[in-house]
């Protein structure tokens, strides 16, 4: 199903990444900035004063800082009966290096009935902080009970076939769906050493690549691309030359004429970054790593493109030194950014109108990078896999993170994930560490947004493969192309699947 790796120079790089995705910025090094006063609970579920709790669900505190021992744990985290202080015999989980604590009552709670969790001031972190104060959280459950069971996944499976191989193997590369239903794929690494400047044309009718008539005006890899309003493709940053340095230059492919152009440089050099597409037309970009004078190191820095006058505006910083997060659009046009901190589990929220930062109220349960981010549906968005085998929600009604009602299969980073005609999310590949060994995964699952559980798929890749693309195509195919693979005589693959749902 998977096999170990032997490190390459592009997985040296990512290796970099990491570390840079630790925090530090402009050039400094270490951890970043944890909250200004120390060791704290960073987010309780459910919030404070709310109602319809389910009597079967699961109660989670948030720390700043890794726990001291489970035992101080149990003992400092009472649950009781509000109006008449009984204590209820509870179990008590922590997880993510222990900075999550999960309280799974040992029976069911009563319906309709006020509880209270009272976290005691004593409570120490591994450094000896201790909270100072008790903290105390005051919910109520709902009058029907439990929750009804979630319906079952939908019939039906899928296929994986090859189509064909592209003109150059490539992994950290780009691929954009054109208005007229083609793919671009562009950029990336072609072998272990070197940076592409080609780009290629994936036809869905004949299912055949073909060159782009130019090439892209630099070769990079680790950058980003979205469609602009107009269906042309804007390209940014990324790692160039032979030390993999960042760029600060963009480029813009021409739909109509087929051509590569320069379209100005952002204010930062970064890769590992993120673009989102705003309502208004503009788009986001947003942290990364960028260059210092040792090394790279994970940034604050976001900025706006405008396509109308192609002109590149500063915001504030982030809160968060990021690096191989994600940053998803919600409906209500404010962007999630989430996760690309080994240290930091703050996420937060892009307004577009007032072009600021805000911090969500509640933290992540684990640390990402290279996870992947999918709004489901009310703006609530699944985070799933980055180093971790687990998956959370988002819920912007509650501005929370919660975790998800099932475990993924398996543990994946720099994976892909789909959106499938019958509704399903459809992961495939990534990478994921045993011990110290590095492994690269051929497998593939099912996310069904509507029960909240991830399933099995007996479809496997041609290869095992990380930093690969996968595009949803407008007939409801999906495209995925290229990655990293374990053979080191061809360490970027050619080949191209198509994965479509079966009746």
């Amino acid at each position: 199903m998977s096999r170990s790796v032997r490190l390459s120079p592009v997985l040296v790089l990512g290796a970099l990444f990491g570390l840079a995705a630790c925090g530090g910025g402009g050039g400094g090094g270490g951890a970043s900035p944890v909250p200004a006063s120390g060791f704290q609970i960073t987010g309780v579920f459910p919030p404070n004063g709310s109602q319809n709790f389910d009597t079967r669900g699961k109660i989670i505190v948030t720390f700043s800082d890794s726990l001291a021992t489970d035992e101080e744990a149990e003992e400092n985290l009472v649950l009781y009966f509000r109006d008449s202080g009984r204590v209820i015999g509870r179990s008590v989980t922590l997880t993510v290096g222990r900075q999550i604590v999960t309280i799974q009552p040992d029976r069911e709670l009563t319906p309709a009935t006020w509880y209270s969790l009272r976290v005691l001031g004593e409570i120490s972190s591994e450094s000896s902080q201790t909270l100072g104060d008790d903290h105390v959280t005051h919910f109520r459950t709902g009058d029907g009970g439990g929750a009804p069971p979630p319906p079952p996944p939908p019939p039906g499976g899928g296929k994986v076939r090859l189509v064909g191989k592209m003109a150059t193997g490539r992994s950290s590369h780009v691929s954009e769906l054109l208005p007229n239903g083609q793919v671009l794929v562009a950029g990336g690494f072609d072998t272990a050493n070197s940076i592409t400047d080609s780009a290629e044309l994936f036809d869905p009718v004949n299912e055949t690549f073909a060159a782009t008539t130019g090439s892209m005006i630099n070769a990079r890899g680790f950058h980003a691309s979205v469609v602009l309003g107009d269906g042309h493709i804007f390209i940014t940053g990324g790692a160039t030359g032979p030390s993999f340095v960042e760029t600060n230059s963009t480029e813009i492919y021409n739909t109509a004429t087929g051509q590569f152009g320069a379209s100005g440089m952002m204010n930062y050099a970064r890769a590992f970054h993120t673009m989102t597409m705003l309502k208004d037309g503009r788009v986001l970009i947003a942290g990364g790593t960028v260059p210092g004078s040792t090394g790279s190191f994970s940034s604050r820095k976001a900025e706006v493109y405008d396509p109308s006058s192609g002109s590149f505006t500063t915001l504030p910083d982030m809160s968060v030194y990021r690096a191989g997060h994600t940053a998803t659009r919600l409906p209500s046009g404010l962007v999630l950014l989430a996760g690309g901190n080994s240290t930091d589990l703050r996420g937060e929220l892009f307004n577009p109108v007032t072009g600021t930062f805000s911090l969500v109220g509640g933290s992540l349960g684990s640390a990402r990078r290279g996870h992947t981010a999918t709004h489901i549906e009310d703006g609530v968005v699944l985070l799933m896999g980055g180093g971790t085998r687990t998956a959370e929600l988002y819920v912007p009604s509650q501005d929370i993170f919660r975790p998800a009602n099932s475990f993924p299969l398996y543990d994946r980073r720099e994976q892909t994930v789909s959106l499938t005609t019958s509704g399903r999310l459809f992961f495939t590949g990534g990478s994921y560490f045993s011990g110290n060994v590095l492994f690269f995964s051929l497998t593939t699952e099912y996310y069904y947004p509507k029960s909240g559980t991830f399933g099995p798929s007996q479809l496997l890749l041609d290869n095992p493969k990380t930093r690969h693309r996968a595009t949803e195509l407008n007939d409801g195919r999906i495209l995925i192309t290229g990655g990293s693979n374990i053979d080191s005589t061809k360490p970027e693959l050619r080949e191209a699947l198509i994965y479509e749902e079966e009746e």
